[in-house]
């Protein structure tokens, strides 16, 4: 019983590892802008080293904790 659902497994997973025709065809302008900005211009990188490295972990109600909610009100103004 269980040697028929290692093809049935091994065929659900080959079939996730390929691109959908919905994700290779996108036309909408609007999606095309999003995924251009996501790709070349996200700051998530810079963003994410602020808060991982230079505040450090943080708790709810630490002093670091209040740094971070500071920093990031202060970058979306």
């Amino acid at each position: 019983m269980p040697s028929r659902r290692i093809p049935l497994l091994a065929a659900a997973l080959l079939a996730g590892a390929f691109p959908s025709s919905a994700q290779t065809g996108v036309t909408d302008p609007v999606l095309r802008r999003i995924w251009a900005l996501g790709i070349d211009s996200s700051h998530t990188w810079d963003l994410a080293q602020v808060l991982f490295d230079s505040i450090g972990p943080r708790l709810t109600g630490t002093p670091n904790g209040t740094n971070a909610s500071d920093w990031v009100m202060r970058m979306y103004r």
